[in-house]
């Protein structure tokens, strides 16, 4: 609920903006069941820090079998390697 919030997930990764705590538990369920889509956590705590997912592009006949890697990190994480990790 919190990365809907703030408008520079919406701009860097286009994640939704959810109006209420009830439609953002709704919208991490439908995330957490996708095929290809994972927490990143931090391995000091375990503390959700972001999330990545494999989508299939397949829109047009040269996408087909193709994918996309999209990835969100929260801010506090910037700049520090860890998507390189």
């Amino acid at each position: 609920f919190l990365w809907s919030r703030n408008p520079v997930y919406f701009e860097k990764a286009r994640f939704t903006q959810y109006k209420d705590l009830t439609a953002a538990r709704r919208g991490a369920t439908l995330l957490a069941e996708r095929k290809n889509s994972f927490a990143i956590c931090s391995l000091e705590n375990s503390k959700l820090i972001g999330m990545v997912e494999l989508y299939e592009r397949g829109a047009s006949p040269s996408l087909l079998n193709t994918c996309e890697v999209g990835f969100l990190l929260d801010e506090k994480y910037w700049h520090q390697g860890l998507m390189k990790e």
